[in-house]
């Protein structure tokens, strides 16, 4: 389930950040969207530490929230982006 949840994930990341790029800027495009992974890499560790560690419990609801939150408004934003290329 892990795998397949990956494989989707790259695809969708792949599709939004190459599908929403004009054909002379896709350099700039993923350079942002590489920016986005740099700053979750940063962030992450801080974050489930205080969430997941000392939260226990409640903390891993809000942090599947968050990463809910975050699968469901991506369909709104990608078609505010289609519209509006």
């Amino acid at each position: 389930m892990h795998v397949v949840g990956e494989m989707i994930s790259s695809g969708g990341q792949w599709g939004i950040s190459m599908g929403l790029a004009p054909m002379d800027r896709q350099g700039q495009y993923q350079g942002f969207a590489s920016l986005g992974f740099s700053i979750s890499n940063v962030i992450a560790p801080t974050l489930i530490t205080l969430l997941c560690i000392e939260w226990g419990r409640p903390g891993w609801w809000v942090m599947g929230g968050l990463v809910l939150a975050a699968g469901v408004l991506q369909v709104p934003v990608c078609r505010w982006a289609l519209r509006t290329r």
